[in-house]
């Protein structure tokens, strides 16, 4: 929302009341120690690489050469045998993002992150548990008392353990909530470790970086008909209709464009849960025509018109309208900023 100010002066907005924030650490709530591990070298190439892929505990840096992704090297963050899925899950590794385009944090373990840059990797200290421990709140107006959480971060409660944001890497947890249906947090702690460490308390969830496509491009439009269908117009009485009609729930969930030159419409789809859509296909067209060019299960966006699209069992990787490389569907693959 933004304040418009015409030939009067405006008084500032009120400041919104910011969750409590402490420096961290303190002697109270130490921060852990390091493991001591010891760490290669980054994989060759890292400096330039256009992605990174974790899979197993091989982490290896491609780079576009022709169209075409090319590995330029690979290093071991962690001993675990490729397609191991099992073992990976139950140890908590490949959580992550990039910071910004030289920083990538990386979990290793329950409760272990490195940081990984072109120079050096290097472990992260989290801080203690205690740290993430707070009193008891009481109970709400509707007098339902709170159910404990994990002050570890490491379980399986939404926007807890590693959260890469802008710029900047946290460990949260989530001490209390509900236990229904799932657990739903009342109140989080979040603990910034990069580039500078702070603790803050009762505080909303913290929101992961992320990227977006373009939802219309000049000389192209895009109307929502019913929930399973659409028009795109591309001249004047030239108009295809897009149906959902993989079963009679399926709806379509958005459409974006991930490139403007070919134009490229990416149609998701998918099915009602609650109160959203839940995407789980899709279909990439040669601008406003009906056939598909390609169709896939989830559409990831990136930055600067890189995309991840899961096709069978594998990570299907496009620039803009291009195909360029794939992946295991368990790696963990990284788009640079």
């Amino acid at each position: 929302m933004f304040a418009v100010c015409v030939l009067v002066a405006c008084s500032p907005p009120p400041r919104p009341k910011l969750a409590p924030e402490r420096d961290a650490p303190d002697s109270a709530k130490p921060v852990a120690p390091r493991s001591g591990k010891q760490f290669p070298a980054a994989p060759a190439g890292f400096a330039t690489a256009n992605l990174v892929a974790l899979y197993g505990g091989e982490l290896t840096a491609y780079t576009l050469v022709g169209g075409t992704l090319k590995a330029t090297g690979t290093t071991t963050l962690v001993k675990v045998a490729k397609g191991d899925e099992d073992e990976v899950l139950m140890l908590g590794i490949g959580h992550g993002a990039w910071a910004d385009r030289d920083h990538l944090f990386v979990t290793i373990g329950k409760r272990e992150v490195v940081m990984v840059t072109a120079t050096e990797i290097t472990e992260v200290s989290i801080p203690n548990e205690d740290t993430f421990k707070t009193p008891k709140p009481p109970p709400g107006p509707d007098g339902i008392e709170l159910d404990a959480g994990d002050p570890t971060g490491s379980g399986d409660i939404p926007f807890t353990g590693l959260i890469v944001t802008r710029g900047e890497a946290w460990w949260a947890a989530c001490p209390w909530g509900l236990a229904v249906d799932g657990f739903h947090c009342r109140n989080y702690v979040n603990a910034r470790l990069w580039p500078t460490a702070k603790v803050t308390v009762d505080a909303p969830p913290l929101t992961p970086i992320k990227s977006s496509w373009p939802s219309s491009i000049p000389g192209y439009t895009v109307k929502t008909i019913d929930p399973k269908s659409i028009t795109c117009e591309s001249l004047p009485g030239k108009k295809v209709t897009i149906t959902a009609d993989y079963d009679p729930t399926q709806e379509i969930e958005s459409v974006h464009w991930v490139s403007t030159s070919p134009p490229r419409l990416l149609v998701k789809y998918g099915h009602a849960d609650l109160a959203d859509i839940v995407p789980d296909s899709f279909t990439l067209h040669d601008g406003c025509t009906q056939a598909p060019l390609v169709t896939g299960g989830h559409a990831v966006p990136g930055p600067g018109g890189w995309w991840i699209s899961t096709i069978g069992a594998d990570q299907v990787v496009y620039r803009f309208s291009e195909h360029v490389g794939q992946f295991p569907y368990h790696a963990r693959v990284w788009l640079r900023p």
